[in-house]
């Protein structure tokens, strides 16, 4: 795997997921679902240290070989889906709700798995994973940064290469 240059402290990341055609996949307990293609975005907290950290986190998910643990690792393991960048924060505070609503009300944010990576959410959030069928990766960047400085937060991007 290739290295990143990813701090290793806590945080917030939002992964920007490209999936080249529909596909069915299975989410663990959700069970069987259709994607449709197009882009994605999935947003997770990252407050802990070492695995738990914004670098454990996202590298995690950039690796294909792991233990499928989470509703993004299903996703993540089908066929012609790819991470074309992350958008991140440091910041000690629990961040992910609030972003992944304000992601929830962006032009064309639809939530296509009910309570997707946010099983255990105490803040009401619908999903964690919203698709975007009409927007180019350059345009749904920017608008994830405005969400994260609209925050308060700094937010900084990776753009993953094979």
């Amino acid at each position: 795997m290739a290295e990143y240059e990813i701090p290793d402290k806590p945080g917030v990341y939002t992964l920007v997921i490209r999936l080249a055609r529909g596909e069915r996949a299975e989410i663990g307990r959700f069970g069987s679902h259709w994607f449709s293609e197009g882009l994605y975005t999935y947003t997770g907290s990252a407050l802990g240290t070492g695995g738990l950290s914004l670098r454990g986190r996202v590298l995690r998910h950039l690796s294909s070989e792991k233990k499928m643990k989470w509703h993004i690792d299903y996703l993540l393991a089908s066929r012609g889906v790819s991470v074309i960048a992350v958008v991140y924060a440091e910041t000690c505070s629990r961040m992910e709700c609030s972003i992944a609503k304000s992601i929830a009300c962006l032009e064309d944010a639809v939530s296509p798995v009910k309570g997707f990576g946010a099983s255990d959410c105490r803040n009401g959030c619908e999903s964690h994973l919203y698709h975007f069928p009409e927007s180019d990766e350059e345009q749904l960047l920017r608008r994830l940064c405005e969400v994260y400085e609209e925050l308060g937060l700094s937010p900084k991007t990776l753009l993953p290469r094979d």
